[in-house]
C-alpha cells in the first residue's frame, strides 16, 4: 500500500502518533488500522438502545462503566465530516477520495495512491487531522471509558504477568487475566475456528484496506483460507494448558458431530436462532428458517443478543416482536408431546 508505506516517514510517523495519542509507533500503521477496526466491531456488537456494561466489562474487564446507547451511532458522529468525498465503486473497493476540494488519493483494493500531491499536504490538512481525531476519540469510547487513558497501544503489560501466573496450580479467579485471553483460550480448545468476520474490506463493509486477495476466490476458498486459531500455538507457548494445536482436536468438532453443522435443520427440532442486525456476528448466524420447528428469528436493530435483555419501554418495535415470536413458539413447544418425530426440513 503506497501510501501506508510513505507513512514509514518520520514526519508522518510523528504525525499519526500525535494525532491519534498513540505510546509509540511500534506497531506498523496496518497493525493500528486492525486495531480500530476490532473496536467498531464491539461496539457493533453493544449497539443498543440503552446504555450497557455488557461489552465494557466482557471485553476490558472493567465494573461500573457503560458505553451509551446506540454506541455505533456515538461513534459514527465523531468521525463524520464534510470534507471528505468518495467517488467510484465501492463494491469492487475501486474509489477516489476528495480531502478538502483538492486532496485526491486513489483507491484500487489494497493500493493508494496520492495525486498530484505531496504528503505535506496531507499532513498538514485540517480535515485529516479532525478524522484522526476522531478515530482517535472512536477507540477511547471503549479503551479510555475510564478517562484515565493518557495515550494508546496494543499490549497490556498485566496480560503476561498473569498468563505466566496461571502456569501454576492455582485457582482461577474473575481477575486472573484479561477476558479476551480467557476467551482465546475457549475458542481454542474448542477448535472454533470462527472466521465469518475474518475477511474485511471487500466492499460490504466499513472497512478499509482488504484482508483478501482481488480477484476474490470463491466464499468456500475464502473460509479454508481464513484461519482464527494461528494464536493457539502462542497460547501454548506460555503455558497455557489444553489449548490445542490444530483445529482437527477430536473433542474441537463435537458440536458439528452432534448437531450436524449445516445440516442441523434436518436432524433437529424445537431451536430459535436469533440475530441482531447490528451485531457482526450475525454474518455467523441461521437468517433463514431450516425447518418448521427450526427457525430464524432476525432483530433488525438488534445488537448482541438483545433479545436476552430485560424488556424496556424504549425497546425499538423489532426487539419487541423478536420477543413476542419468541416466546409464543415456545409455548407451542410446550404442547407437543416429547415422542414428536423430527418434522422435514424445508
Amino acid at each position: 500500500m503506497e501510501l501506508i508505506g510513505k507513512s514509514s516517514h518520520v514526519n508522518a510517523t510523528s504525525f499519526l502518533t500525535r494525532e491519534l495519542s498513540l505510546c509509540d509507533m511500534d506497531h506498523d500503521v496496518l497493525t493500528v488500522i486492525r486495531g480500530f477496526q476490532d473496536v467498531l466491531f464491539l461496539l457493533a456488537e453493544s449497539n443498543f438502545p440503552f446504555a450497557s456494561d455488557y461489552i465494557v466489562f466482557s471485553v476490558i474487564n472493567k465494573r461500573g462503566y457503560s458505553l451509551p446507547p446506540w454506541p455505533m451511532r456515538e461513534a459514527c458522529k465523531l468521525v463524520r465530516n464534510t470534507g471528505v468525498k468518495l467517488s467510484g465503486n465501492k463494491k469492487r473497493v475501486l474509489y477516489d477520495i476528495l480531502v478538502d476540494g483538492n486532496i485526491k488519493v486513489h483507491v484500487d483494493w489494497n493500493s493508494t495512491s496520492l495525486l498530484d500531491h505531496e504528503m505535506s499536504d496531507v499532513l498538514n490538512s485540517k480535515t485529516v487531522k479532525q478524522l484522526l481525531n476522531g478515530v482517535r476519540d472512536v477507540y477511547a469510547m471503549l479503551y479510555n471509558i475510564t478517562g484515565e487513558t493518557t495515550c494508546f497501544g496494543f499490549q497490556d503489560d498485566d496480560t503476561v504477568a498473569t498468563v505466566a501466573a496461571l502456569q501454576k496450580d492455582t485457582v482461577c479467579q474473575v481477575d486472573s487475566m484479561e477476558p479476551l485471553t480467557a476467551w482465546s483460550i475457549i475458542v481454542c480448545n474448542e477448535g472454533m475456528n470462527l472466521v465469518q468476520d475474518t475477511v474485511r474490506g471487500i466492499g460490504s463493509d466499513i472497512f478499509w484496506p482488504p484482508n483478501a486477495p482481488w480477484p476474490l476466490p470463491a466464499e468456500d476458498q475464502l473460509v479454508r483460507n481464513a484461519n482464527r486459531l494461528g494464536y493457539c500455538k502462542n497460547l501454548k507457548n506460555q503455558g497455557i494448558r489444553g489449548v490445542t494445536e490444530t483445529h482437527l482436536d477430536e473433542f474441537g468438532t463435537w458440536d458439528s458431530m452432534q448437531y450436524a453443522g449445516k445440516d442441523i435443520g434436518r436432524y433437529s427440532s424445537n431451536i430459535i436462532f436469533s440475530n441482531g442486525m447490528y451485531d457482526p456476528w450475525s454474518a455467523a448466524g441461521v437468517l433463514n428458517d431450516l425447518s418448521s420447528s427450526v427457525v430464524a428469528v432476525v432483530l433488525e436493530q438488534g445488537g448482541h443478543h438483545t433479545d436476552l435483555m430485560f424488556s424496556r419501554a424504549d425497546d425499538p418495535p423489532s426487539i419487541v416482536e423478536a420477543r413476542k415470536k419468541e416466546e409464543e413458539i415456545i409455548r407451542k413447544w410446550l404442547k407437543i408431546p416429547a415422542t414428536n418425530p423430527i418434522e422435514e426440513p424445508i
